[in-house]
């Protein structure tokens, strides 16, 4: 399967996304699916991450990718507080930043850095910031 999803760790405060190789976006919307349940199953903030799994993913964008944004950040759990995708794609950076503009506010949410240790720490000072408990950022 392109993309899986599952918690980070027992804690439940963070779900990853692993894609690999080229995926659609029906496939997306079925993984959003099932992120959905997860973030539904507890009442607090979590935190999303993206992880490419292999080169292929990494500079993947698939068709349609502008479109299908707006309905990516509409379909969005209430308590999913940020959402970071790891990469150093200029493509994935065009895109967030022609979002900024076409959707102000929205892309305030979703960010972009380039490895899975950025993004943990991301994570970190955010919820630091938002005064929630301390964020462990080890896998199971």
């Amino acid at each position: 399967m392109p993309i899986t999803v599952e918690w980070f760790n027992a804690d439940k405060r963070i779900f990853v996304f692993r894609l690999s190789g080229r995926w659609s976006w029906q496939e997306y919307y079925e993984a959003h699916n099932l992120s959905v349940q997860l973030v539904n199953s507890v009442d607090y903030g979590v935190y999303g991450l993206f992880v490419p799994q292999d080169r292929i993913a990494a500079s993947y964008v698939p068709a349609n990718t502008i479109s299908n944004i707006p309905s990516v950040i509409r379909r969005a759990p209430r308590n999913a507080v940020l959402t970071v995708l790891v990469g150093d794609n200029a493509t994935w950076t065009s895109i967030h930043k022609v979002m900024q503009r076409l959707i102000p506010g929205s892309m305030q949410t979703i960010r972009l850095v380039p490895s899975v240790e950025q993004a943990l720490k991301l994570f970190q000072e955010h919820a630091q910031a938002a005064g929630t408990p301390e964020l462990r950022t080890t896998p199971d």
